[in-house]
């Protein structure tokens, strides 16, 4: 993570929404998990976001903030059977 880019004072409430949401993303046997959409409304929703347009733009930005970050800790996961 010494590499990671430098955010926009614009893009810092939606980074500050996945690190507060990536938290109550579920650890399966599969490994890391998704943060489900219900919590990214139940955030939305308890911060006062209300706007159809925001509320997607939201999740869209959540959504591949996640994979990146999925992406980052599968490549840091060792793998069983190898």
């Amino acid at each position: 993570m010494q590499n990671r880019p430098r955010l926009k004072p614009e893009d810092v409430p939606y980074y500050d929404a996945f690190s507060s949401l990536n938290a109550s993303r579920q650890a399966g046997m599969a490994g890391t998990e998704p943060i489900p959409v219900s919590e990214v409304l139940a955030y939305l929703h308890l911060v006062g976001i209300a706007s159809p347009d925001a509320r997607s733009k939201y999740l869209r930005l959540i959504q591949k903030m996640d994979a990146t970050y999925k992406a980052f800790v599968a490549e840091r996961t060792p793998q069983s059977g190898k």
